[in-house]
């Protein structure tokens, strides 16, 4: 938009009667103007628009009381009547009756000139001594700068030498800063190489750079959570019954939904309880895909510490692994291209943050601070030795401390990624939705500062998309994206650029599917997995444990009868009790279709008899699936048992549960013309007591089956806290390592009575 410039006319009296028609044209109450409320006087000017965002504020009521009718677009502005647009369009509210200057005594801007002058957006117009405003003086577009840098408490700009006409000017540093802003564009189009710092700002003018100056500043966050370095398609799960997620359509959705001032952000576990594919790199393959998604910024999760604090720091900084060393001699890693955020991860001696606390971004004048966490439980959940010498702190209390911290820098718009969550009820429920939302996210929302405007989660692979009153009854904007990739939550957030805070009322956010499907894989994505891909084939002759026999399927062949106890499938389900027992778990089901092939003893490929290399166990297990922990109640686990017994239609009429060891039932069942039409179960015993059917215990399946699949839907509806152990093959390699070599479990943990 055009500026135009008044020519400086001579100094000259000013007659009583115009003084008092400009002072009722700024202040007389807003009154009929034309037909259809606007001035008659601003169709053919190129601020028509700005002058009627003007009056639909009540900035400006017009110029010519009592009709009120014209708003004089090309007249000269008055100090005294600057004042009085400041006043009104900042809300300025403080200083009123200061009778800060000797000059203003009697005049009707006497109140907004007092307000302006405290709110530190005037000096006055006699220095040194500053008793003086000169309300009558006519503002000059110097003085306007200064005015406009100084309400704004713009930072950027000053010094940039934008314009050639103000060099030496007592406002060059302003000129610039408004310029920086976008609220000027100089005064002589098209070249705008000018300014005109002593020309006079017409009340069109100012209706320009008010405009520009308060419009409100748009800032999109795109958010995820718990990407576990899923670089792979499969195996990163459904939305709604459709595969979703995965590095090469996140990179695509997310690259589909930028616009406009975005930032990408995380809540978390973005490395640890990885697949293989990044996984047996140390995650260096989770961390090049990040980059380049553009991901800015992250807290840390529980997930970030599973090989140590030092660990995590070289994820940070770069280098090759000090053990493995560097997967590519002449491009060691690099580091991440984001910061990790760990607010309340402190050395227990000096008190000081493993990684930063938080980061500030600049959008448009407005400084937006992330404040980074993972959930104060992080310790029960990682190796001790890893972190030992680190505390780990109450997130609320974290949060709130830097809060002061924060606004002292003139912070006004906060927003908290916190690796800890929630769920609807019963989950996994929409992905767009916060139905029956329970569990730790509740609580810390409501121990937030209502200063902390939006707080983005993670943690329990679970979609929600909240607004929930913060401890002042104001709505405060809660996400999580569900798991790998498979959600991105997108927020719009409209900071006010007075306060430059978040406009609570104005601000929006959205979950939406990442369904592969819909979308193409992203190109730099497939050409970084093709880079990793070869080492993962040759990871594949590695020996990982040993058995000390075949350990098959169920059926014969093996693998023909998935409705039949397997050493297999109890082997798996061994595996996966042991692994999350640091989590409670005391039991542990496995699907029978999660197992595709045997582990045979015979030498394959010239690693030896008995021994089993992670090519075998990763197409033994081959889908990369979660562990998952929650609590059921013996009811619950005697109904998923019941499940076995698949509806009538289905292809299988039986899925039986592998079982780990401990864990034993009695079972009939009935299967008739294909379909499983009765099914008892009886005799549950767990380490040789009786199941109580109103006791708690902790269980541990897959990410597959927590989320009800094949029609285990009591699962899915399981509202207690779910805890991550971390990926399925790497328990499995894991327990083969420990206990090699391994005999195939007993098939006599389920008696199937005739």
């Amino acid at each position: 938009m055009k500026e135009q410039l008044m020519i400086r006319t001579p100094r000259r009296l000013i007659t009583v009667a115009f003084v008092m028609a400009m002072i009722l044209a700024v202040l007389a109450p807003v009154a009929a103007t034309t037909a259809d409320g606007g001035f008659t006087d601003i169709d053919d000017s190129i601020f028509k628009e700005d002058i009627e965002w003007m009056a639909a504020n009540e900035y400006t009521n017009g110029c010519n009381p009592p009709a009120n009718d014209k708003y004089c677009p090309e007249d000269s502005l008055t100090r005294g009547q600057m004042a009085a647009f400041l006043a009104r369009s900042f809300h300025l509210t403080e200083g009123a009756g200061a009778d800060l200057f000797t000059d203003d005594d009697g005049s009707i801007f006497e109140d907004d000139i007092d307000k302006v002058a405290t709110a530190g957006i005037t000096l006055g117009c006699n220095p040194p001594a500053n008793d003086k405003y000169c309300p009558y003086a006519r503002v000059t577009r110097g003085q306007m700068a200064a005015f406009l840098s100084r309400a704004l408490q713009l930072k950027t700009g000053a010094g940039a030498d934008l314009f050639t006409d103000d060099d030496g000017s007592i406002f060059e540093d302003d000129i610039d800063m408004i310029a920086t802003a976008g609220i000027t564009l100089g005064c002589n189009p098209p070249a705008n190489d000018n300014y005109c710092p002593t020309g006079l700002v017409t009340r069109g003018q100012m209706a320009a750079f008010l405009h520009r100056g308060l419009t409100d500043v748009n800032l999109q966050l795109l958010a995820f959570n718990d990407y576990h370095g899923h670089l792979e398609a499969d195996g990163a799960g459904t939305v709604a019954g459709e595969a979703a997620g995965g590095y090469q359509y996140l990179a695509t959705k997310l690259k589909e939904l930028r616009s406009g001032n975005s930032l990408t952000v995380a809540a978390g576990d973005l490395i640890g309880g990885s697949p293989a594919f990044s996984g047996l790199f140390h995650d260096e393959p989770s961390v090049e895909s990040l980059n380049a998604m553009d991901l800015d910024v992250s807290s840390v999760g529980n997930h970030e510490f599973d090989e140590g604090v030092t660990e995590l720091l070289r994820m940070q900084n770069g280098g090759c692994h000090p053990v493995d060393g560097c997967y590519f001699p002449t491009a060691p890693y690099p580091g991440a291209d984001f910061q990790w955020l760990a607010a309340n991860v402190v050395d227990e001696t000096t008190g000081a943050t493993a990684l930063p606390p938080y980061w500030i971004e600049t959008v448009d004048n407005a400084d937006v601070a992330f404040i980074g966490m993972t959930l104060e439980a992080t310790d029960t959940l990682v190796a001790a030795a890893g972190i030992q010498g680190w505390d780990f702190l109450d997130e609320a209390e974290t949060a709130n401390a830097l809060v002061p911290i924060l606004k002292a820098q003139g912070v006004e718009a906060i927003v908290v990624l916190l690796h800890e969550g929630g769920s609807q009820t019963p989950p996994p429920g929409d992905i767009d939705a916060c139905f029956g939302i329970s569990g730790p996210v509740v609580a810390i929302n409501y121990a937030l500062d209502p200063e902390i405007d939006v707080l983005i989660t993670g943690h329990t692979h679970l979609p929600y998309n909240c607004k929930l009153n913060d401890s002042a009854g104001q709505p405060r904007i809660v996400t999580s994206a569900y798991s790998y990739g498979r959600v991105v939550s997108e927020l719009n957030l409209v900071i006010d650029p007075r306060d430059r805070d978040v406009r609570r009322d104005l601000s929006t956010s959205t979950n939406h599917a990442v369904i592969q499907a819909d979308l193409k894989p992203d190109g730099l994505a497939t050409r970084i997995i093709a880079k990793w891909q070869p080492l993962v084939d040759a990871a594949g002759d590695t020996p990982i444990g040993k058995i000390g026999a075949d350990i098959l399927r169920g059926g014969n062949p093996p693998g023909s009868d998935r409705g039949v106890e397997s050493a297999a499938g109890n082997l798996v389900a061994d595996a996966q009790q042991w692994a999350t027992s640091a989590n409670g778990a005391v039991l542990a089901f496995m699907n029978p279709g999660g197992v595709r092939s045997d582990l045979k003893y015979a030498d394959s490929g010239g690693e030896g008899d008995g021994v089993v290399t992670y090519g075998e166990a990763f197409t033994f297990q081959p889908f990369g699936n979660t562990l998952v922990t929650f609590p059921m109640t013996g009811a619950q686990i005697v109904s998923v048992l019941e499940e076995q017994c698949q509806p009538t239609g289905s292809s299988r009429p039986f899925l039986h549960l592998g079982v780990s060891e401990g864990f034993t039932y009695d079972l009939s069942k009935t299967i008739a013309a294909g379909n499983c039409t009765a099914v008892t179960v009886s005799n549950v015993m767990l380490n040789g007591a009786a199941l109580s059917n109103t006791a708690t215990y902790d269980v541990t399946v897959n990410s597959f089956l927590a989320d009800g699949g094949d029609n285990f839907d009591t699962f899915a509806t399981i509202a207690g806290p779910r805890l991550d152990g971390g990926v399925d093959l790497q328990a499995l390699a894991n327990y083969l390592a420990a206990f090699g070599p391994v005999d195939p479990p007993g098939t006599d943990r389920v008696n199937e009575l005739p």
